[in-house]
């Protein structure tokens, strides 16, 4: 009988659960940092479609640099979506660091049990 009374609110808690993470991607939200850099810079830090063409660098090897270009997604013939380079949208990024953001699909399937396992090695 308990199991019974409390189902509702697990569905109800499930749902607002699956809402919002259906949903955070497609809301744009502006956090203090952003506030703040768009004060000093006159811009918003983030920029969405954008194509790194190169980096530059200088002759030690040092990035200095990456020549970006903006780019619009359209769908070809077959229904697929590719981007499409916008003329004239080319411009340079001054950087002294570049971090690759190249996406994450979660751990590796034998990590978390190697991690464990070296976990549990250390508490003895």
């Amino acid at each position: 009988m308990l199991a019974m009374a409390l189902r509702p609110s697990i569905r109800c808690y499930e749902r607002v659960l699956i809402l919002f993470l259906w949903q955070w991607p497609k809301v744009f939200r502006v956090d203090y940092g952003h506030q703040e850099a768009a004060s000093k810079f006159g811009k918003d830090p983030r920029s969405y479609e954008v194509l790194t063409k190169r980096f530059i660098g200088d002759e030690d090897g040092s990035v200095k640099g990456l020549e970006v270009v903006r780019v619009h997604w359209e769908k070809d013939a077959s229904g697929k979506f590719q981007y499409k380079e916008v003329e004239g949208s080319e411009e340079i990024i001054e950087a002294d660091l570049v971090l690759l953001a190249m996406g994450f699909l979660g751990p590796e399937p034998v990590s978390i049990p190697l991690l464990v396992f070296y976990l549990l090695l250390d508490l003895f």
